[in-house]
């Protein structure tokens, strides 16, 4: 054994020690007793054949009997001096005079070990007198029997285990009763073992039976290797004795495998979506899977699609004995293909004489996408100038994937003359919108700040004085109007109407 060095320790009697001279003595009784200094501990690895006395706070063993030399063996010698609390006086002052006067009272009414000597007179069996008794037949304990001598009912092999009130042990030689011809034998306990590493085995020495006999014993074997696979398998041994008597017993040998299976995920995969959809059907690939034993079951979970993006698969496997392994593996779907934009259709326009630009907004162009737009935008200008202007348009889909198309804004120079205000205040003069050199069939479309048509005509008379469709007066304020000379071509403005 060694000693833990723990900094403060005590000494605590367990139930057997309480039971002792050394806390219930001829010089008092006390309830625990002080270790001292700086090597203060406990026991660790206790030998065979002792009995605890006392232990720490921790239930850990301080103060021992050796049950074979019936020393007694405390875990700190300052317990026994003044750093453990002794006191210096000739007088028992404190508990810690009381541990160690009633120590030294203790050992001297020590006698030998424990021996547990028993005999036969031809009815009872006996042995000397101890605490406790365990009587066995054979390797069967007779439930029951706890005194110094029983009455054998059978014939066996009979032997007794004592203990005596130091909680020391021990067993008896075995002596015959009746006639016995073959071996006893003690199978070893069932075995539960686990498959070595990578194998569907388990590499095992078994420890032998006992066996009792009157006869010297030739041989105990068995029909077992040393190699048991996963599963059960009864191992029948064998005792045989010089006279040729044999007996047998059997002992079950559990394999089990808590081994996961191996799971090595597919690379991860990427793929561009099906053409004019935002999603890819893919096909996927199974692990490589290994397993000391078995592979029972390899499944996963993860969408019937995998949409544009990176998605996972959850890949599991179970072996035979419900063991389970699982990785993951990544989907990327990509999406390579570009938006499609129809252009609006092209521009035309006529300003006014003295107008050099005309601020025309242009409708947005048709697109479409597999997945999602990301933006359109265009290239033109604030206001179109005399001529003809090329505006661009660049639509961008999420994927970062673009597409463009054209559109052509033409500005002409009218030979119309058309007013910015008109005054419909009935005194004849510049009541009506009058346009020079409007040719026939003119349509006239007037709107507010809010794009409502207020006024419209197909045939336009020069007839129009601030009214709406309804022949009501239009409030005094400046108004937008749209003059369609032919399919396409046409103008705009703003026409202000003041009354006053």
């Amino acid at each position: 054994y060694h000693i833990q060095n723990y900094s403060t320790s005590s000494i605590i009697p367990n139930e057997q020690g309480l039971k002792t001279k050394i806390f219930n003595g001829p010089f008092g009784e006390i309830q625990r007793a002080s270790q001292g200094g700086f090597a203060q501990g406990y026991f660790v690895g206790l030998p065979k054949n002792i009995s605890v006395l006392a232990t720490d706070g921790g239930g850990r063993a301080t103060l021992y009997i050796d049950c074979s030399t019936m020393d007694l063996i405390c875990a700190d010698t300052d317990a026994f001096t003044d750093l453990g609390g002794l006191s210096i006086s000739q007088d028992i002052e404190n508990n810690q005079d009381i541990f160690w006067a009633n120590i030294i009272a203790f050992m001297d009414s020590l006698g030998e070990a424990p021996k547990a000597d028993i005999y036969y007179d031809g009815t009872t069996i006996s042995t000397g007198e101890f605490d406790t008794y365990s009587w066995f037949n054979n390797w069967s304990i007779l439930n029951g029997e706890n005194s110094s001598s029983i009455v054998p009912q059978e014939d066996g092999y009979y032997r007794v285990v004592v203990q005596d009130k130091l909680g020391c042990i021990d067993t008896s030689d075995v002596i015959t009763i009746g006639s016995i011809t073959g071996p006893v034998i003690n199978c070893p306990k069932d075995t539960i073992a686990y498959t070595d590493f990578r194998e569907n085995y388990a590499i095992l020495e078994l420890p032998s039976p006992d066996v009792l006999d009157v006869y010297e014993i030739v041989s105990i074997s068995s029909n077992a290797s040393d190699t048991f696979f996963v599963g059960e398998t009864i191992v029948e041994w064998t005792a045989i004795n010089s006279e040729g008597y044999s007996t047998t017993c059997s002992q079950k040998v559990s394999v089990l495998d808590n081994e996961a299976p191996v799971i090595n995920c597919p690379e991860d995969y990427y793929s561009p979506a099906i053409k004019g959809e935002d999603y890819a059907i893919i096909h996927l690939e199974e692990p490589d899977v290994r397993d000391n034993v078995f592979v029972d079951s390899i499944s996963y979970l993860s969408p019937d699609t995998f949409e544009i993006g990176t998605s996972f698969v959850y890949w599991t496997a179970f072996d035979s004995s419900g063991n389970r392994s699982e990785c993951n593996q990544s989907i990327s779907v990509v999406d390579y293909e570009p938006p499609a934009i129809n252009c609006p259709d092209d521009v035309y326009d006529s300003l006014p004489v003295g107008m050099f630009y005309s601020e025309i907004i242009l409708d947005t162009p048709d697109v479409y996408d597999n997945h999602s737009i990301l933006s359109i935008t265009n290239n033109s200008p604030d206001s179109f100038l005399i001529g003809t202007t090329y505006v661009t348009w660049t639509v961008i889909d999420s994927s970062g994937n673009s597409a463009e198309c054209e559109q052509i804004v033409v500005i002409e120079e009218s030979s119309l003359r058309i007013p910015n205000i008109i005054t419909p205040n009935g005194d004849g003069l510049n009541d009506c919108l009058v346009i020079d050199g409007l040719p026939e069939n003119s349509e006239l479309v007037i709107f507010n700040d809010k794009n409502q048509i207020l006024f419209k005509t197909g045939n336009y008379q020069n007839d129009w004085n601030g009214t709406d469709n309804n022949g009501n007066s239009i409030d005094n304020g400046t108004y937008w109007y749209v003059l369609t000379i032919s399919s396409s071509k046409y103008t705009s403005g703003f026409i202000i109407i003041k009354r006053e």
